[in-house]
């Protein structure tokens, strides 16, 4: 475990994370990390990182894809590629639906990634018709949160009730496509946290268990299907005897609805006060495995880009919050993570125009701010570590970075998404300002990539 949990020094924030685990007595253990502030442990996480993309250093995959395809696009090209892959620079081509190419594209140097794979890859990723993943059945506000498709358990069920060679060829062929296809999630998950990506999906807490090496427990069955565990805890106050219930389960499978026993026999047993906790068990166990095999396949793709031992010393909470982000845009960080440059150099952010630029930003709504986000930087939501942790092409720390323009030069704001940075004309009145940026955010337009 310690040979995985080196800490590789090389920039000026290395030093200072040296000086820091010298006083705090490191000793290298995965116990001392998981023991360690969330703080510590994401800046050890983020160095673990580059130490990962050090051995590939200038190595460049040149990928193209189409925008509205990138998921399969990603999918056909990886497919034979080995994980190393994972690890060097992404360089993409992107083309229109019509393959034209997107003005630019070859010039990306990691905010054209960012953009394909938290804009529009992960959507497609979780998108319904793809039958990947399906939104879990919770009702507590926490907001929504994904659960896999289950489908392996049940083509297994189907291969065992075929006596016919192909059907069975047929059957052990989807079964092999879709580990393949959750492998390939997990391992698109892993290049973003790696990359320091968000993901703007929220996993159900049972894959997050997966994920950091936790066992699951019935409880979990909450997650991903409330009602149904909700249900099965009221048992305790009903007198079973009067629902009429054997041990056995009826479920909807992609093949239509089957009963299931719940133990051999299950069909002749009836339901009793005397053995309903047994009941809610099985019953619990058995709709928490019929998704295992999917599990599985994502939680070691994911851990084939990024090593289990740098995940376990996490919390499932504290990784949700490493791989989803910052929930909310805090203007006050987003305002003490900004550098500027041009004629802005001087004064900085009492520079006039600079804080009419402060101004209008907040005066947008959250919504708005995300979109300034995602136009500024690829993304619309931040690393855990909030502005400070915005990263560039190599995966160091790169702030928010705003530098002068003249209007009639570029007459609205423009951005360079890989480097964290806009071009912002030197405008003198508010509404002017408010304006120019509530058009580029909602037109989606002045996206740049070279500097």
């Amino acid at each position: 475990m310690q040979n995985s949990l080196v800490v590789w020094m090389c920039q000026n924030e290395d030093l200072l994370l040296d000086e820091i685990l010298r006083e705090e007595l490191y000793d290298g253990t995965s116990e001392w990390i998981a023991a360690a502030s969330f703080e510590l442990k994401v800046r050890l996480f983020r160095h673990w990182c580059s130490e990962a993309r050090c051995g590939i250093k200038g190595r460049r995959l040149n990928l193209s894809v189409m925008r509205d395809f990138v998921c399969n696009n990603l999918k056909e090209q990886l497919v034979e590629l080995p994980v190393e892959a994972y690890h060097q620079r992404w360089a993409f081509n992107v083309f229109t639906s019509t393959g034209v190419p997107e003005a630019n594209s070859e010039e990306d140097f990691g905010g054209v990634m960012r953009e394909l794979l938290c804009e529009a890859c992960v959507p497609q990723i979780f998108d319904a018709d793809r039958q990947w993943f399906e939104i879990a059945n919770t009702a507590d506000g926490s907001g929504l949160s994904y659960q896999v498709v289950s489908i392996i358990k049940w083509l297994q069920r189907k291969a065992d009730d075929t006596t016919s060679e192909e059907e069975m060829a047929d059957v052990t062929n989807q079964i092999t496509q879709c580990r393949m296809d959750f492998r390939f999630v997990g391992r698109i998950l892993g290049k973003m946290l790696l990359d320091g990506c968000p993901v703007h999906a929220h996993l159900s807490r049972l894959l997050f268990k997966h994920l950091v090496d936790v066992p699951q427990d019935i409880d979990d069955l909450w997650s991903i299907n409330e009602s149904v565990y909700r249900n099965l805890m009221l048992l305790s106050d009903i007198d079973a005897g009067t629902l009429g219930l054997d041990f056995e389960a009826t479920l909807e499978s992609p093949f239509g609805i089957v009963d299931l026993e719940l133990k051999p026999g299950g069909a002749e047993i009836n339901l009793t006060d005397e053995n309903k906790v047994e009941y809610a068990e099985l019953y619990m166990e058995l709709l928490l495995s019929l998704g295992e095999p999917e599990r599985q396949e994502l939680a070691q793709g994911l851990h084939d880009i990024v090593p289990k031992a740098w995940l376990s010393v996490f919390t499932v909470q504290e990784l949700e919050l490493l791989m989803c982000g910052m929930p909310k845009i805090d203007l006050q960080d987003w305002k003490n993570n900004t550098i500027y440059s041009g004629t802005y150099a001087a004064l900085k952010g009492d520079h006039p125009t600079v804080s009419l630029f402060w101004e209008a930003v907040k005066e947008l709504t959250d919504e708005q701010m995300s979109k300034l986000l995602q136009f500024s930087t690829g993304t619309a939501s931040l690393p855990v570590e909030g502005f400070h942790g915005l990263q560039s092409k190599a995966g160091a720390r790169h702030p928010f970075h705003i530098t002068s323009i003249e209007p009639h030069i570029c007459p609205l704001p423009r951005a360079h998404t890989c480097f964290n940075k806009v071009d912002l004309p030197t405008y003198t009145d508010f509404n002017e300002m408010l304006s120019a940026i509530e058009l580029v955010i909602e037109l989606e337009c002045g996206f740049g990539l070279g500097e």
